[in-house]
């Protein structure tokens, strides 16, 4: 998929932290050809095997989407995470052509607990009614969440994710002796459980937040090493949902 256009904003700063944000964007999809258009780091991979580029809907769209952002978060130091908590409530209004329209809420709280310990539970839900092209359709599985699940296995209208994860900081993997391991002084271990589902509406024109008493929850845990904030592997197993494996996965810049 290729995606070009504009977008502009308006962002309001209340009481130092809080902000009330205004966005309009235009922008045009156009289906592109399959395993084009890839990082010149793939050329040296002689047998490629690219995961198929997903159908999408051509056309144009226009999107008002309207954002009140709530946070008391707090940075360790420059490099390093924030406690605190976040909220994020937004609605999008799409028109032009990819006509739809949508509530979603994202938040996340992460506190310190028994000495450098650290726990943070992370939650997202999108509620939308309107176009069912792929590309605005909300997706899960894969290293971004439930991580026993392969790629985008499930997308709908509608997504609910939670996610709560435990931090070690440094302690547990001082008992597994393995300094030898490069840069293993920087490194850290956690535990995960997560959950979540996306589905479509039965019509069009159903109302926002349909289905949401017949949710197919699917679930999965695991343990994830990490450099820091820097790289991330996970060993992940799934406890619900006949679609999952045990799978281990590595992620860049994102916990």
């Amino acid at each position: 998929m290729r995606q070009m256009g504009w977008m502009i904003l308006v962002d309001q700063k209340i009481k130092g932290q809080h902000h009330i944000r205004v966005e309009y964007s235009e922008s045009r999809f156009k289906d592109i050809s399959n395993n084009d258009h890839y990082p010149w780091t793939f050329c040296l991979i002689k047998k490629k095997s690219f995961v198929p580029n997903p159908e999408i809907e051509e056309g144009n769209e226009k999107q008002l989407k309207l954002s009140i952002m709530l946070d008391n978060l707090k940075f360790e130091n420059f490099f390093f995470s924030e406690l605190g908590w976040q909220l994020i409530v937004s609605y999008h209004k799409s028109f032009g052509g990819l006509e739809k329209e949508g509530f979603y809420l994202t938040g996340k709280h992460k506190r310190l607990m028994w000495g450098l310990h650290k726990m943070m539970v992370t939650w997202m839900a999108g509620f939308e009614k309107g176009t069912l092209a792929h590309q605005n359709l909300m997706k899960i599985g894969g290293p971004g969440n439930l991580r026993a699940f392969s790629n985008r296995f499930r997308a709908g209208q509608n997504f609910v994710f939670l996610r709560t994860s435990y931090n070690f900081s440094g302690d547990m993997l001082r008992f597994l002796h393995l300094k030898n391991i490069p840069f293993f002084r920087y490194s850290e271990m956690g535990l995960f459980i997560e959950t979540g589902d996306a589905w479509n509406n039965s019509t069009l024109k159903s109302s926002l937040f349909e289905g949401v008493s017949d949710l197919g929850l699917c679930s999965d845990f695991g343990v994830s090493i990490y450099y820091k904030e820097f790289f991330r592997i996970d060993f992940a197993y799934p406890i619900k949902g006949g679609a999952g494996k045990f799978i281990i996965s590595g992620r860049i810049l994102s916990l």
